[in-house]
Protein backbone atom coordinates (compact mmCIF):
# COMPACT_ATOMS: atom_id res chain seq x y z
CA UNK A 1 0.00 0.00 0.00
CA UNK A 2 1.16 3.54 -0.67
CA UNK A 3 1.83 6.10 2.03
CA UNK A 4 -1.16 8.11 1.00
CA UNK A 5 -3.54 5.22 1.63
CA UNK A 6 -2.02 4.53 5.08
CA UNK A 7 -2.50 8.17 6.06
CA UNK A 8 -6.19 8.05 5.07
CA UNK A 9 -6.76 4.90 7.14
CA UNK A 10 -5.03 6.37 10.20
CA UNK A 11 -7.04 9.58 9.88
CA UNK A 12 -10.32 7.68 9.83
CA UNK A 13 -9.32 5.66 12.90
CA UNK A 14 -8.40 8.86 14.74
CA UNK A 15 -11.75 10.43 13.93
CA UNK A 16 -13.58 7.30 15.14
CA UNK A 17 -11.66 7.31 18.43
CA UNK A 18 -12.48 11.00 19.00
CA UNK A 19 -16.19 10.44 18.35
CA UNK A 20 -16.37 7.40 20.68
CA UNK A 21 -14.59 9.28 23.44
CA UNK A 22 -16.91 12.26 23.05
CA UNK A 23 -20.00 10.05 23.33
CA UNK A 24 -18.63 8.37 26.46
CA UNK A 25 -17.90 11.73 28.14
CA UNK A 26 -21.39 13.02 27.27
CA UNK A 27 -23.08 9.98 28.85
CA UNK A 28 -20.93 10.35 31.95
CA UNK A 29 -21.85 14.03 32.38
CA UNK A 30 -25.58 13.29 32.05
CA UNK A 31 -25.39 10.81 34.89
CA UNK A 32 -24.07 13.45 37.33
CA UNK A 33 -26.93 15.47 39.00
CA UNK A 34 -26.68 19.24 38.79
CA UNK A 35 -26.95 20.98 42.10
CA UNK A 36 -28.44 24.17 40.73
CA UNK A 37 -31.14 22.27 38.82
CA UNK A 38 -32.12 20.22 41.87
CA UNK A 39 -32.39 23.37 43.89
CA UNK A 40 -34.66 24.96 41.31
CA UNK A 41 -36.83 21.85 41.24
CA UNK A 42 -37.15 21.84 45.03
CA UNK A 43 -38.15 25.49 45.03
CA UNK A 44 -40.65 24.88 42.22
CA UNK A 45 -42.18 21.88 44.00
CA UNK A 46 -42.45 23.90 47.20
CA UNK A 47 -44.21 26.72 45.35
CA UNK A 48 -46.56 24.26 43.64
CA UNK A 49 -47.42 22.65 46.99
CA UNK A 50 -48.13 26.05 48.48
CA UNK A 51 -50.29 26.97 45.51
CA UNK A 52 -52.26 23.72 45.76
CA UNK A 53 -52.80 24.22 49.49
CA UNK A 54 -54.10 27.74 48.92
CA UNK A 55 -56.50 26.48 46.24
CA UNK A 56 -57.79 23.69 48.48
CA UNK A 57 -58.25 26.06 51.38
CA UNK A 58 -60.23 28.39 49.11
CA UNK A 59 -62.53 25.57 48.00
CA UNK A 60 -62.93 24.19 51.53
CA UNK A 61 -63.30 27.11 53.95
CA UNK A 62 -63.45 24.81 56.94
CA UNK A 63 -59.68 24.30 56.69
CA UNK A 64 -59.95 20.52 56.40
CA UNK A 65 -57.37 20.33 53.63
CA UNK A 66 -54.73 22.18 55.65
CA UNK A 67 -55.43 20.08 58.71
CA UNK A 68 -54.66 16.95 56.70
CA UNK A 69 -51.40 18.50 55.53
CA UNK A 70 -50.53 19.40 59.14
CA UNK A 71 -51.05 15.82 60.30
CA UNK A 72 -48.64 14.60 57.65
CA UNK A 73 -46.10 17.10 58.94
CA UNK A 74 -46.52 15.83 62.51
CA UNK A 75 -45.46 12.35 61.36
CA UNK A 76 -41.89 13.54 60.78
CA UNK A 77 -39.97 12.38 63.87
CA UNK A 78 -37.03 14.69 63.14
CA UNK A 79 -38.98 17.96 63.63
CA UNK A 80 -38.11 19.84 66.77
CA UNK A 81 -40.66 21.12 69.29
CA UNK A 82 -40.65 24.66 67.97
CA UNK A 83 -41.47 23.52 64.42
CA UNK A 84 -44.26 21.30 65.73
CA UNK A 85 -45.81 24.15 67.69
CA UNK A 86 -45.62 26.44 64.67
CA UNK A 87 -47.36 23.88 62.48
CA UNK A 88 -49.97 23.26 65.18
CA UNK A 89 -50.76 26.98 65.28
CA UNK A 90 -50.97 26.98 61.49
CA UNK A 91 -53.40 24.04 61.65
CA UNK A 92 -55.63 25.66 64.27
CA UNK A 93 -55.97 29.06 62.60
CA UNK A 94 -57.90 28.15 59.43
CA UNK A 95 -60.85 26.52 61.24
CA UNK A 96 -61.16 29.60 63.44
CA UNK A 97 -61.20 31.80 60.37
CA UNK A 98 -63.81 29.51 58.80
CA UNK A 99 -65.94 29.71 61.96
CA UNK A 100 -65.72 33.50 61.91
CA UNK A 101 -66.79 33.59 58.29
CA UNK A 102 -69.63 31.18 59.10
CA UNK A 103 -70.78 33.44 61.94
CA UNK A 104 -70.82 36.38 59.54
CA UNK A 105 -72.98 34.48 57.07
CA UNK A 106 -75.49 33.09 59.60
CA UNK A 107 -77.58 36.27 59.98
CA UNK A 108 -77.95 36.49 56.20
CA UNK A 109 -79.22 32.91 55.99
CA UNK A 110 -81.55 33.17 59.00
CA UNK A 111 -83.18 36.37 57.73
CA UNK A 112 -84.33 34.71 54.56
CA UNK A 113 -87.80 33.16 54.46
CA UNK A 114 -88.09 29.71 52.87
CA UNK A 115 -89.47 29.72 49.34
CA UNK A 116 -93.16 28.76 49.22
CA UNK A 117 -93.95 25.38 47.77
CA UNK A 118 -95.77 25.40 44.44
CA UNK A 119 -99.50 25.14 44.79
CA UNK A 120 -100.18 23.54 41.43
CA UNK A 121 -100.03 19.79 41.01
CA UNK A 122 -97.07 18.16 39.32
CA UNK A 123 -99.23 17.20 36.35
CA UNK A 124 -99.66 20.86 35.47
CA UNK A 125 -96.00 20.95 34.56
CA UNK A 126 -96.66 18.75 31.53
CA UNK A 127 -96.58 21.07 28.51
CA UNK A 128 -99.50 19.38 26.72
CA UNK A 129 -101.75 19.62 29.79
CA UNK A 130 -100.73 23.24 30.35
CA UNK A 131 -101.66 24.05 26.75
CA UNK A 132 -105.03 22.32 27.14
CA UNK A 133 -105.83 24.27 30.30
CA UNK A 134 -104.79 27.59 28.76
CA UNK A 135 -107.09 26.95 25.80
CA UNK A 136 -109.96 25.51 27.85
CA UNK A 137 -113.57 26.56 27.25
CA UNK A 138 -114.38 29.27 29.84
CA UNK A 139 -118.12 28.52 29.83
CA UNK A 140 -119.80 25.78 27.85
CA UNK A 141 -123.46 26.32 28.72
CA UNK A 142 -124.22 26.71 25.01
CA UNK A 143 -122.51 23.41 24.21
CA UNK A 144 -124.42 21.63 26.97
CA UNK A 145 -127.68 23.16 25.73
CA UNK A 146 -126.94 22.20 22.11
CA UNK A 147 -126.31 18.57 23.05
CA UNK A 148 -129.44 18.51 25.24
CA UNK A 149 -131.74 19.94 22.54
CA UNK A 150 -130.43 17.76 19.71
CA UNK A 151 -133.04 15.95 17.63
CA UNK A 152 -130.42 13.50 16.36
CA UNK A 153 -126.89 12.54 17.24
CA UNK A 154 -124.37 11.30 14.72
CA UNK A 155 -122.09 8.92 16.62
CA UNK A 156 -118.61 7.76 15.61
CA UNK A 157 -116.48 5.79 18.07
CA UNK A 158 -112.82 4.89 17.84
CA UNK A 159 -111.58 1.86 19.77
CA UNK A 160 -108.00 0.70 20.15
CA UNK A 161 -107.11 -2.37 18.12
CA UNK A 162 -104.73 -3.56 20.83
CA UNK A 163 -104.67 -2.41 24.42
CA UNK A 164 -105.68 1.16 25.20
CA UNK A 165 -105.06 4.73 24.06
CA UNK A 166 -102.41 6.64 26.02
CA UNK A 167 -103.83 9.77 27.65
CA UNK A 168 -101.00 12.15 26.76
CA UNK A 169 -100.84 11.01 23.13
CA UNK A 170 -104.61 11.29 22.79
CA UNK A 171 -104.63 14.77 24.32
CA UNK A 172 -101.86 15.95 22.03
CA UNK A 173 -103.78 14.79 18.95
CA UNK A 174 -107.02 16.41 20.07
CA UNK A 175 -105.36 19.77 20.64
CA UNK A 176 -103.78 19.55 17.20
CA UNK A 177 -107.24 18.90 15.70
CA UNK A 178 -108.70 22.02 17.31
CA UNK A 179 -110.64 20.46 20.19
CA UNK A 180 -110.88 22.37 23.47
CA UNK A 181 -111.23 20.96 26.96
CA UNK A 182 -114.36 21.76 28.95
CA UNK A 183 -113.65 22.03 32.72
CA UNK A 184 -117.42 22.16 33.32
CA UNK A 185 -118.30 18.89 31.56
CA UNK A 186 -114.81 17.27 31.59
CA UNK A 187 -115.09 16.46 27.87
CA UNK A 188 -113.74 18.01 24.66
CA UNK A 189 -115.58 20.26 22.22
CA UNK A 190 -114.85 21.55 18.75
CA UNK A 191 -116.50 24.79 17.65
CA UNK A 192 -116.95 26.34 14.22
CA UNK A 193 -114.63 29.23 15.11
CA UNK A 194 -112.23 30.08 17.93
CA UNK A 195 -114.86 32.37 19.48
CA UNK A 196 -116.03 31.16 22.90
CA UNK A 197 -119.66 31.61 21.83
CA UNK A 198 -119.29 29.89 18.46
CA UNK A 199 -121.66 27.10 17.42
CA UNK A 200 -120.72 23.57 18.50
CA UNK A 201 -119.59 21.20 15.76
CA UNK A 202 -119.11 18.05 17.83
CA UNK A 203 -117.93 16.73 21.19
CA UNK A 204 -115.62 13.91 22.26
CA UNK A 205 -116.39 11.82 25.34
CA UNK A 206 -114.70 8.86 26.97
CA UNK A 207 -116.09 5.51 25.84
CA UNK A 208 -115.90 4.34 29.45
CA UNK A 209 -118.69 5.56 31.75
CA UNK A 210 -119.25 8.22 32.97
CA UNK A 211 -117.62 9.45 29.75
CA UNK A 212 -115.35 12.11 31.25
CA UNK A 213 -111.61 12.83 31.12
CA UNK A 214 -109.40 13.61 34.11
CA UNK A 215 -107.29 16.37 32.56
CA UNK A 216 -105.04 16.64 35.62
CA UNK A 217 -104.22 12.94 35.42
CA UNK A 218 -103.67 12.55 31.69
CA UNK A 219 -100.14 11.28 32.31
CA UNK A 220 -101.60 8.15 33.92
CA UNK A 221 -104.87 8.14 31.96
CA UNK A 222 -105.74 5.46 29.41
CA UNK A 223 -108.94 4.39 27.72
CA UNK A 224 -109.98 1.63 25.30
CA UNK A 225 -111.83 4.13 23.13
CA UNK A 226 -113.48 7.51 22.63
CA UNK A 227 -116.83 8.55 21.14
CA UNK A 228 -117.58 11.59 18.98
CA UNK A 229 -121.06 13.10 19.17
CA UNK A 230 -122.38 15.50 16.55
CA UNK A 231 -125.70 17.14 17.51
CA UNK A 232 -128.35 17.90 14.89
CA UNK A 233 -129.20 20.73 14.79
CA UNK A 234 -125.89 22.19 15.87
CA UNK A 235 -123.35 23.92 13.70
CA UNK A 236 -124.36 26.37 11.00
CA UNK A 237 -122.61 24.18 8.42
CA UNK A 238 -123.50 20.61 9.36
CA UNK A 239 -121.74 19.10 6.35
CA UNK A 240 -118.41 20.67 7.29
CA UNK A 241 -118.93 19.68 10.92
CA UNK A 242 -119.42 16.03 9.94
CA UNK A 243 -116.31 15.98 7.74
CA UNK A 244 -114.28 17.58 10.56
CA UNK A 245 -115.52 14.96 13.04
CA UNK A 246 -114.77 12.10 10.64
CA UNK A 247 -111.27 13.41 9.93
CA UNK A 248 -110.55 13.81 13.67
CA UNK A 249 -111.58 10.20 14.24
CA UNK A 250 -109.34 9.10 11.37
CA UNK A 251 -106.41 10.97 12.93
CA UNK A 252 -106.72 8.71 15.98
CA UNK A 253 -107.00 5.64 13.75
CA UNK A 254 -103.86 6.52 11.81
CA UNK A 255 -101.72 7.67 14.73
CA UNK A 256 -102.81 5.47 17.65
CA UNK A 257 -103.98 2.35 15.86
CA UNK A 258 -107.77 2.21 16.19
CA UNK A 259 -110.85 1.28 14.24
CA UNK A 260 -114.10 3.15 13.59
CA UNK A 261 -117.41 1.91 15.00
CA UNK A 262 -120.96 3.24 14.83
CA UNK A 263 -123.50 3.73 17.61
CA UNK A 264 -124.24 -0.02 17.55
CA UNK A 265 -120.55 -0.85 18.09
CA UNK A 266 -120.36 -2.27 14.56
CA UNK A 267 -117.26 -1.64 12.49
CA UNK A 268 -117.81 1.30 10.16
CA UNK A 269 -117.17 0.59 6.52
CA UNK A 270 -117.14 2.98 3.59
CA UNK A 271 -120.85 2.28 3.14
CA UNK A 272 -121.79 3.05 6.76
CA UNK A 273 -119.72 6.25 6.66
CA UNK A 274 -121.55 7.32 3.50
CA UNK A 275 -124.88 6.46 5.14
CA UNK A 276 -124.02 8.72 8.10
CA UNK A 277 -123.01 11.48 5.69
CA UNK A 278 -126.36 11.20 3.90
CA UNK A 279 -128.18 11.42 7.23
CA UNK A 280 -126.49 14.74 7.86
CA UNK A 281 -127.34 16.05 4.40
CA UNK A 282 -130.96 14.97 4.69
CA UNK A 283 -131.36 16.51 8.15
CA UNK A 284 -129.86 19.79 7.00
CA UNK A 285 -132.25 19.86 4.02
CA UNK A 286 -135.29 19.24 6.25
CA UNK A 287 -134.07 21.75 8.83
CA UNK A 288 -133.67 24.50 6.27
CA UNK A 289 -137.10 23.74 4.88
CA UNK A 290 -138.60 23.86 8.36
CA UNK A 291 -137.00 27.26 9.08
CA UNK A 292 -138.23 28.66 5.79
CA UNK A 293 -141.79 27.54 6.52
CA UNK A 294 -141.61 28.86 10.04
Amino acid sequence: MELREWLIILGLLLVAIIVIDGVRRLKHQRGIPRLDLSKDLDVTDELDDHKRQSQVNWELPNGGARAAGGERAFDDEHDDDEALNARARDVDEPPRRAEAEHDDLEPMVDDREPAPEPISDNVHHHPVVERALRNAVPADAMARDTLGRADELIVISVFAREGVFDGTSLLNLMLACGLRYSPDMNVFHRFETEDDYSALQFSMVNAVKPGTFDIEGMDDFSTPGVTFLMPLPGAEDSKSAFEAMLETAMVIVRNLGGELKDENQSVMTAQTIEFARQRVHEFERRWRLHRQQG
